[in-house]
């Protein structure tokens, strides 16, 4: 028996169908409170998705309790092509305000470009908004204490260490090898 032939799917699919009213009434009810960020600017749902067995036949059951929908491109609509059921990060890193990057021939966005590189979010933007090289978007923050614990170590100044992974495009390692190879 096909999904259209089912009777009761509001009870088979309970969270799925409070996504799918909740989707219409942002983009179809002005009195919604976030109508302004659906609706208001233009994002519809499509026809097909007016009746809940075709949009549960469309997107399936949520992966997760905890799935949400998401639209893949933030400009468009509602439709099977342009939908997914996303993780809470997922959906966080995909809104109006996200920021991509190219690195080495792929898009990230900046969150997920920061945990490929290990360093903070904030410290990859300004690095990027500084117009510094890819090559050194990923040198060590002095935010783990490496930087501090690498001077008291190695008794090299902290700002010597920092122009020298600056100006020789080294990671903090080399930096201080460097030093002491130029010490001996």
């Amino acid at each position: 028996m096909g999904l259209m032939q089912r009777p009761g799917l509001t009870l088979m699919y309970p969270s799925e169908y409070s996504t799918w009213e909740n989707m219409k009434q942002r983009c179809n009810n002005t009195k919604c409170i976030s109508y302004h960020n659906y609706g208001g600017r233009g994002i519809t749902v499509c026809d097909r998705w007016n009746a809940f067995q075709n949009f549960i036949e469309d997107m399936g059951p949520k992966p997760t309790h905890n799935s949400s929908i998401d639209r893949i491109n933030n400009n468009l609509g509602y439709t099977k092509e342009n939908c997914r059921w996303s993780t809470p990060i997922q959906q966080a890193r995909n809104t109006r305000n996200t920021i991509y990057i190219e690195y080495q021939n792929k898009r990230y966005t900046l969150a997920e470009l920061a945990e490929i590189l290990q360093v903070p979010r904030g410290t990859l933007y300004r690095r990027i908004a500084r117009g510094e090289s890819q090559s050194i978007w990923n040198r060590p923050t002095n935010r783990t204490g490496q930087l501090s614990a690498t001077s008291r170590i190695t008794g090299i100044p902290k700002s010597t260490l920092l122009n020298r992974m600056r100006r020789n495009n080294l990671t903090l390692q080399e930096a201080a090898y460097e030093w002491a190879t130029i010490k001996e």
